[in-house]
């Protein structure tokens, strides 16, 4: 029986299912503890409480001291955060007390110097070390460490902008690599094209979902967009295909797979990041900035000074 290479309608409901978990996916809730010791760097301390602004309710962020923390460590949380100070003994208890508890947990300092060497490999597994010594650093590794540690990666990112563009990054990556194994193994010749542009339509959902905005019409639309570009593509990449040896066309369909979800995935990104938008405005004016430039309004005949007159003439009405 030949395979069913369309969109079909049961697929459509999957592609919408996968909105619906998105969606739910963001509006998760999260909670993080971080714990100060009374040495830790008080710029370094400043730079995670700017981070850690949360935009939406459904996000916790418990801030306690070291003495506190220490007594109440093993709360339940998403992630843990400590700041380490000059207790180095006491911020390493505490925060394997959360590893134990199957917490995920951060020692942050601003100098390797700082970092407090952990007792065995087998619990230094259970630790994420962090150096940062500008903030720049600290959002890059602190948005890698929680994609990566949580199970609640877009939840987080809904919540603190500086994790959205990380995660969307490596969420069309994931994508891209999926489509390019998709294409490249085509075991049913036909259904690559269904697979991709669910899994495309599946990014667009889930990339929206981080940037903390709803499943509405917007985010149909760019399912809907995904749909046009994988149907619009089909015919580059079978000409393509058509042109190159068959020992060499899995390798084609590969990177044609991969190179199109990347392009998709960065329009997205950028349209979350209201770039698109931006872009449209300044084409919109770009006829008015670059349009020929207006001669200097001449004076009319009547109010022009002629010699001898003490006084211009005026125009009566």
């Amino acid at each position: 029986m030949a395979a069913h290479s369309g969109f079909s309608f049961s697929r459509i409901i999957d592609v919408l299912g996968t909105g619906r978990a998105a969606r739910q996916d963001g509006s998760a809730s999260v909670s993080l503890i971080v714990i100060v010791d009374s040495g830790a760097s008080h710029e370094l301390a400043c730079w995670v409480r700017d981070a850690l602004v949360a935009e939406r309710t459904s996000a916790a962020v418990h801030v306690m001291a070291l003495p506190a923390g220490l007594s109440d460590a093993g709360a339940i949380c998403d992630a843990s955060i400590v700041l380490v100070g000059d207790n180095k003994s006491g911020c390493t208890q505490c925060a394997l007390r959360y590893a134990h508890r199957g917490v995920p947990v951060a020692l942050l300092a601003m100098s390797p110097l700082d970092m407090p060497s952990l007792p065995s490999e087998e619990l230094a597994a259970l630790v994420s070390p962090l150096v940062a010594q500008t903030r720049p650093k600290l959002e890059s590794l602190l948005s890698r460490w929680l994609i990566d540690a949580t199970d609640k990666p877009i939840a987080f990112a809904a919540s603190f902008p500086f994790l959205r563009k990380p995660l969307a990054h490596s969420l069309v990556m994931r994508c891209a690599v999926e489509n390019a194994t998709i294409g490249a193994v085509d075991i049913i010749h036909g259904s690559d094209l269904p697979l991709m542009m669910a899994n495309q339509a599946k990014l667009a959902f889930e990339v929206s979902s981080s940037y903390g905005k709803d499943i509405s019409f917007d985010s149909i639309a760019d399912a809907a967009a995904v749909i046009a570009v994988a149907y619009g593509s089909r015919g580059m990449w079978r000409a393509v295909s058509a042109a190159v040896p068959s020992t060499m066309s899995w390798v084609v369909r590969a990177l044609l797979a991969f190179l199109n979800t990347q392009a998709l995935g960065l329009f997205l990104i950028a349209h979350c990041d209201d770039r698109i938008d931006q872009l449209t405005e300044r084409l919109h004016d770009l006829p008015y900035l670059s349009g020929p430039v207006k001669k200097e309004a001449e004076i009319p005949a009547d109010l022009k000074l002629v010699p001898g007159d003490e006084k211009p003439r005026y125009v009566s009405y």
